[in-house]
């Protein structure tokens, strides 16, 4: 039911930790696991050794071409329903309880489900309801969130032209439209801080050019949400006077 892509390149012990710690779901039969190798020579036989007669993994090297080209790659090579962008690094959440994880996949009409991360020692906090729509500041993190593959395959998947907010761009995109998202207080992932979406100098400049990009659209849904506001006050307003 549900693919995990698993983006490498040069941090054999990072992906080690991946793969170690999605063992348990890949054992239930509930998810399979595909990684994207762009790692060096050394590194990727290192890689291929280590996952070798492991089950529920499939391999593939790609020259790097960049995170999002990748993740791509990842979403051509699986026809599952869902896909969990769990890059090297990231580690699944231990102690999940399995089978309720898998039935609000097989329950839910949404077309993407947003859980919780941790980083070393807390629950990275959400802002505000009223501040989650449009998602800027980016606040959707793309290890915890799993996507149906349709929604995906119907946007183009993700923009090659960005480097590291390629997720913040794809948000804006699916969410500008019709796209429907469960949001599930429960942590699924431990994040591992120092990758490319560290890099807060270049997140930051590709994050002010989707700003820029969609100025209109962005103020068009800030200003709906705030007519939304006006209008439910208003009415529990009249309801409260009734009474």
């Amino acid at each position: 039911m549900i693919e995990i892509i698993t983006v490498t390149k040069n941090d054999y012990y990072g992906l080690v930790n991946t793969v170690l710690s999605t063992e348990s779901l890949r054992m239930a039969k509930s998810t399979h696991q595909t990684i994207i190798d762009g790692s060096s020579n050394h590194q990727s036989r290192l890689i291929q050794k280590f996952i070798l007669g492991k089950e529920g993994i499939s391999y593939y090297y790609q020259e790097p071409k960049g995170i999002a080209q990748a993740f791509n790659y990842g979403i051509k090579k699986t026809n599952k329903k869902w896909i969990w962008f769990l890059n090297g690094g990231d580690m699944c959440k231990q102690g999940m309880n399995i089978e309720l994880f898998i039935s609000l996949f097989k329950k839910t009409s949404a077309d993407m489900v947003i859980f919780e991360t941790k980083n070393r020692q807390n629950i990275i906090k959400r802002p505000p309801m009223y501040l989650m729509w449009p998602p800027f500041p980016v606040w959707i993190p793309h290890p915890s969130t799993i996507i149906r593959r349709s929604l995906l395959v119907d946007n183009y998947g993700f923009n090659e032209k960005y480097k590291i907010a390629m997720d913040a761009e794809f948000w804006l995109r699916v969410l500008s439209k019709d796209a429907v998202a469960d949001i599930i207080s429960i942590p699924i992932v431990k994040f591992t801080t120092g990758g490319v979406s560290s890099d807060l100098v270049n997140l930051s400049a590709e994050g002010k050019y989707i700003i820029q990009k969609n100025i209109s659209l962005i103020l068009k849904l800030w200003l709906k949400n705030l007519l939304n506001i006006i209008y439910i006050y208003c009415k529990f307003w009249k309801i409260s006077r009734k009474k």
